[in-house]
């Protein structure tokens, strides 16, 4: 039986693998961000921002979610079936995706006009089209991952992400095409990583199908689409409204802040790809519950310290780069990163209600969400405008997070360590709070103080750390 310690030193390298899969691209693109604010303006991104709504709602239905059913049971599954079921769900996951895809371009063509007027057709036809061939490559990911081959993972992940970010920058910087080069670029992109999913298929074939298991997995991933339809509404209808309050351009400005602090939200979905596997590998395969309970205080250090260094030092980034239109975005950053920091503890919290197959219930803490979020925009976005946004969403990744753990405890029995989670948030606080007392107009200064208070925060960390160990040996 392995012991506690070469289970945390197997679980560090997988995740430090899988991070590194899917972190590097993001930080590259973090970078040429600079870059692209030379070329595109702020009302482009506004426009890049709406045609994402649309494209949240696509993902509602895209490949009817069996991508979450080959990670619930593909520890369940007898190995001589496996390739049989891994087969049947691709198949029906891919066409659905094509059909739903086909059916969203039409849609919009009709309803564009009328719900978004300044927004030319072409662009929403190009989004769709761009997010349809990425949702192709889901499976195939999750499969590599759900299997726990990092490497390979790495591999896939550089070269889906290198060649985008290729293109990108040949499109939107060398050519200068604007949206309509960044919509190129993706549709090449993910059409060419699209067929490299097929190809990674191809070797988990089987001419067999298992009805009963594609019946079966339906029952599991069908329950999760009126969840994503209300928690779609929650994500978007401040957006929706927003618009009606303020410009495209403030719109445009208001996603970049978002996108620069959806930093901490890629480093959660890296981590959580090596998380998931373990926890069910960990759970169903291995049987040991308690496992999860010590490990998960370690997989928690990563995004409160890539939190608290992103909110100590994005402002100086911003204020290197020195693009006079997109300023004002500092204002909003320490607020959503805090966001995406609450909102990633899902996952550690309340992974109960996905163990007990209870997907329905997820409906309780969405439909919660939405009614405040509907109520919320009303009441705040009309007078506070994006910072009105913030405080809704603010507010909503507490009580998601709360209702969410409330439910997971009632339906399996699991123990999570909310202490150490009270303890990190605290620290991160705290020091976010003198971060912001102690400000100078030299950014040297502001640099060096950053990098104290960073240090203070892994110092406390590490002593906590040890507190815990001498207290349960």
């Amino acid at each position: 039986m392995p012991s506690f310690k070469s289970i945390l030193i197997r679980e560090f390298k997988d995740s430090s693998i899988f991070t590194l899969a899917i972190y590097l691209p993001v930080i590259i693109n973090f970078v040429l961000i600079p870059f692209y604010w030379q070329k595109l303006t702020p009302r482009d991104f506004g426009i890049i921002a709406i045609v994402e709504i649309v494209t949240i709602y696509i993902g509602i239905f895209s490949g009817l979610k069996l991508e979450t059913s080959l990670n619930r049971f593909y520890y369940e599954w007898n190995e001589n079936q496996r390739k049989e079921n891994i087969t049947t769900l691709w198949f029906v996951q891919w066409g659905s995706n094509i059909i739903i895809g086909i059916l969203a371009i039409t849609i919009v063509f009709y309803l564009h006009s009328f719900i978004f007027p300044d927004i030319a057709f072409i662009f929403f036809f190009l989004g769709i089209t761009s997010y349809t061939l990425e949702s192709l490559f889901v499976f195939p990911t999750n499969l590599v991952r759900i299997q726990k081959r990092p490497t390979f993972f790495t591999i896939i992940s550089l070269i889906k992400s290198l060649l985008l970010i290729s293109l990108n920058i040949y499109f939107i910087l060398i050519l200068e095409r604007g949206v309509i080069g960044y919509y190129n670029a993706n549709i090449i992109g993910h059409g060419v990583i699209a067929i490299l999913g097929t190809g990674i298929m191809v070797t988990e074939f089987s001419y067999r199908f298992n009805y009963p298991e594609l019946k079966k997995s339906l029952r599991f991933s069908l329950p999760l689409i009126p969840n994503l339809m209300i928690a779609s509404i929650t994500k978007t209808f401040d957006k929706l409204l927003l618009q009606k309050f303020v410009s495209t351009e403030a719109l445009g400005l208001f996603s970049q802040a978002v996108k620069i602090s959806s930093l901490i939200n890629k480093l959660y979905q890296a981590i959580k790809s090596s998380y998931v596997p373990f926890l069910y590998k960990t759970i169903f395969e291995e049987k040991k519950k308690d496992i999860v309970y010590k490990i998960n205080k370690f997989y928690l250090i990563p995004l409160f310290v890539a939190s608290f260094v992103l909110s100590t030092f994005v402002d100086e980034f911003i204020t290197w780069v020195n693009q006079p239109a997109y300023l004002e975005i500092i204002k909003f950053l320490p607020y959503l990163i805090l966001v995406e920091l609450i909102s990633s503890m899902v996952i550690f919290y309340t992974p109960g209600i996905s163990l007990a197959k209870r997907n329905e219930l997820l409906v309780i803490p969405t439909t919660i969400n939405s009614l405040i979020t509907i109520l919320g925009s009303f009441l705040l976005i009309p007078y506070l405008q994006i910072y009105g946004l913030i405080v809704i969403r603010l507010f909503l990744a507490v009580v998601s997070l709360v209702i969410r753990a409330i439910i997971s405890l009632k339906v399996y029995e699991l123990k999570y360590d909310w202490l150490s989670l009270f303890y990190y948030l605290f620290i991160y606080i705290g020091l976010s709070v003198a971060g912001l007392l102690i400000v100078s107009k030299s950014m040297i200064i502001n640099i060096l103080f950053g990098f104290i208070l960073v240090c203070s925060q892994l110092v406390f960390m590490v002593i906590y750390l040890m507190f815990k160990r001498q207290k349960s040996s």
